[in-house]
């Protein structure tokens, strides 16, 4: 099997590695300063940023010396509590919004399916699940849904917090839709996820119903945020 080409978003306390094609490059969507809001009309939502928040969208996009493939790579929203390279007593909340090929998954036919892959690396990286992949109902639409969480005792670094981090993603025409909120709490992991909104039933959406107890890990596996 041919590894997937990669890009590697260079942030100091949350980086995630996404495989993002071509198709997704179609439409980065707009962003509007003066409302701070995020909306992507050809996959139906919006994001709104809290106010104080800085992007950083176009500094985690792909170097034009990088490979073809890797060049068509797309990060559609990267929103950060605070400068990441700035120092704190906590890593950065994070709002981060992506989208990959379905086709780079071979055998991923559900939103779920996503979930193996990237649970694997997401406990290699001293996280611990919360909640199994579950459906989640936001607007029109039904994401689904994962929790993890990391407590101070398990991390590399003992002065941090406990970690939080929830992933919803939703299948479109054949895009992974993946959104990532990362957080110090719960709490503000719910306002945050409050920010996000669909306009309409996207089509062609594949969650499963149920919840999954166990995952099995797919070929090619997607990156975790690094703390």
């Amino acid at each position: 099997m041919q590894p997937l080409s990669k890009f590697r978003c260079a942030l100091i306390l949350a980086v995630l590695v996404l495989c993002v094609p071509v198709l997704a490059q179609s439409d980065p969507g707009t962003y509007d300063e003066a409302t701070r809001l995020y909306r992507n009309r050809a996959y139906a939502f919006s994001c709104k940023v809290p106010a104080g928040w800085v992007l950083r969208t176009e500094q985690m996009k792909p170097e034009s010396d990088l490979s073809k493939n890797a060049a068509s790579n797309q990060v559609l929203l990267a929103a950060f509590e605070r400068p990441p390279e700035a120092a704190g007593p906590a890593p950065a909340s994070t709002i981060l919004i992506a989208a990959e090929s379905q086709s780079s998954y071979p055998g991923l036919k559900t939103a779920e399916d996503y979930f193996a892959p990237l649970t694997e690396v997401v406990t290699a990286k001293g996280f611990k699940t919360v909640n199994d992949p579950y459906p989640f109902h936001l607007g029109p639409v039904t994401l689904i849904r994962a929790d993890f969480s990391r407590d101070e005792k398990d991390s590399p670094t003992k002065d941090r917090p406990t970690m939080y981090q929830s992933t919803f993603v939703i299948l479109q025409h054949g895009v992974v839709l993946s959104f990532t909120f990362l957080a110090a709490s719960e709490d503000e992991i719910d306002h945050l996820i409050e920010n996000l909104a669909f306009s309409t039933s996207p089509a062609k959406t594949t969650p499963k119903t149920g919840p999954k107890s166990t995952s099995k890990p797919k070929p090619n596996q997607p990156s975790q945020p690094n703390f």
